[in-house]
C-alpha cells in the first residue's frame, strides 16, 4: 500500500554540457529544464535529483557500467510493449543491449525502439526482477544516435516494487530536455545523452526486488523533443503546446546502482549499517519483525509456556549484553521503558515475560504486557 503525493521537484540541478561549457539551472519550470515530477510512495524519498549531460561520451561524466545491479539481466516485456523499430532486427541490439555495459554497437542500431506509439502511450514497457532485495541509490539511462538527431533525447518513467511486481510505487517521470529543444546537424549536434536519477537522502527506494521502466517517443522526426502527450501532461499538469512525438530513442544502456537490503530474519547485517535483522529500522513493520500479542507468545500459539521461554532464553544477553539474534523475534522481548526497550534482553524483560506466563494450552492474557 502506497501513500501518493503529486508535485514538482523544484530543487533539481540540471547540467547541460557541451565542449566543456556547463550551464546550471535551479528550480526549473516546465520550459526551463529537465522535468522531474514524482508520484511518491511511502518507501520513496521526496527529493529525487536528476542530472542530465550530453555531447560526446567523454562529456558525460560517467560511462556504461558492467558491475551494476542489473548487469546482464534480461527484462520481461510487459503488456502493451510495441517491440522494435523495423530496422532493429539483431537480437543483440534489443533487450540484452540495455544491460551489456557496451553502449552503441557497430550496427548503429543498438536499442532502437519502435516509432509511432499513440499519444500518451509508451513504446517500450519492461520490468527487471532482481534475485535479492536492494536499496536503489541511482538509475542511469544512456540514449544516443550516431546521426546526432532527436533520437538522442529520452522520456521515461521508473517505478519500484518490493513484492515481486504485484504492486508498484507511483512513477518517477524523467524528460531529458525541455520540450522544444532541438538536436540536429545545425543545432547542438549531440551524439549521446545521459540522465542520472538519485536522491538527496542517498536512496531512491528501499527493499526493491522489481523495477519497471516505460520509455516513450521523444522526437518529432526533425530533431525537436517534446513531452509524449497531446494536451496536458498528467505527470506535470501542463501542456507544452506541441503535438506528441513520433520518433523513439535508441536506448544504449540502463544502469541501476544500490546496496543489498536488510533481510530481516537471516542473522546477517546485509546492508552494512551495523544493525541486524529486526534491530535495523529498515525492517520496521515487516512481517518478520511484528510482535505477537502478548509479546511473550513467541511461537504464536496463544499461550505463554515453556516453548516460548526457550526462545526467550536464546535471546537473553543480560544487562548491557545487547539483544542476541538467535531468533528474529528477539527484539520483541526487549520490554523496558514501557515497551520501548533499552537495547538488551535482561532481568527486567524476564519479569515482563513471567507476568504473561499462562502455561501450555491456556490462553494468555493479551493485556499482560499493557504498560
Amino acid at each position: 500500500m502506497f501513500t501518493t503525493r503529486l508535485g514538482y521537484i523544484e530543487d533539481v540541478l540540471v547540467e547541460f554540457s557541451k565542449g566543456g561549457e556547463v550551464m546550471r539551472m535551479m528550480k526549473m519550470a516546465l520550459t526551463g529544464g529537465v522535468l522531474a515530477v514524482c508520484l511518491l510512495p511511502a518507501s520513496l524519498s521526496a527529493e529525487p535529483r536528476i542530472v542530465v549531460t550530453q555531447g560526446e561520451e567523454a562529456d558525460l561524466g560517467a560511462t556504461f557500467s558492467s558491475i551494476d545491479l542489473i548487469q546482464g539481466l534480461i527484462p520481461q516485456a510487459l503488456p502493451g510493449d510495441r517491440g522494435w523499430h523495423p530496422a532493429n532486427t539483431d537480437p543483440a541490439d534489443q533487450l540484452p543491449a540495455f544491460t551489456d555495459g557496451a553502449g552503441m554497437r557497430a550496427t548503429g542500431l543498438t536499442g532502437l525502439l519502435n516509432d509511432f506509439p499513440p499519444a500518451g502511450e509508451p513504446t517500450k514497457l519492461i520490468r527487471y526482477d532482481l534475485p535479492l532485495p536492494v536499496d536503489v541509490e541511482e538509475v542511469r539511462v544512456f540514449t544516443g544516435n550516431n546521426d546526432r538527431d532527436g533520437r538522442v533525447f529520452h522520456t521515461y518513467t521508473i517505478a519500484f516494487s518490493s513484492d515481486g511486481g504485484e504492486t508498484f510505487s507511483p512513477e518517477i517521470y524523467v524528460q531529458s530536455h525541455p520540450s522544444g529543444t532541438i538536436n540536429n546537424t545545425q543545432f547542438n549536434q549531440w551524439r549521446v545523452v545521459l540522465s542520472r536519477v538519485t536522491d538527496t537522502s542517498g536512496r531512491l527506494a528501499t527493499r526493491v526486488n522489481s523495477i519497471r521502466f516505460h520509455f516513450y517517443a521523444a522526437d518529432n522526426s526533425e530533431g525537436q523533443t517534446r513531452d509524449p502527450f497531446d494536451g496536458v501532461n498528467p505527470y506535470t499538469g501542463r501542456d507544452d503546446g506541441f503535438n506528441a512525438p513520433i520518433s523513439s530513442p535508441l536506448i544504449w544502456e540502463i544502469d541501476v546502482f544500490g546496496v543489498p537490503s536488510e533481510i530481516c530474519d537471516n542473522g546477517i547485517d546485509d546492508d552494512g549499517d551495523g544493525d541486524v535483522d529486526c534491530l535495523d529500522s529498515d525492517c520496521t513493520g515487516s512481517s518478520e519483525c511484528t510482535c505477537n500479542d502478548p509479546f511473550a507468545d513467541a511461537d504464536g500459539d496463544n499461550d505463554v509456556d515453556q516453548s516460548d521461554f526457550g526462545i526467550f532464553q536464546s535471546c537473553y544477553g543480560g544487562e548491557f549484553g545487547g539483544i542476541l539474534t538467535t531468533s528474529p523475534y528477539c527484539h520483541c522481548f526487549d520490554r523496558d521503558y514501557g515497551g520501548q526497550g533499552d537495547g538488551d534482553v535482561d532481568m527486567e524483560d524476564f519479569n515482563a515475560f513471567i507476568a504473561c506466563l499462562s502455561g501450555p494450552m491456556i490462553p494468555a492474557d493479551p493485556a499482560c504486557d499493557d504498560n
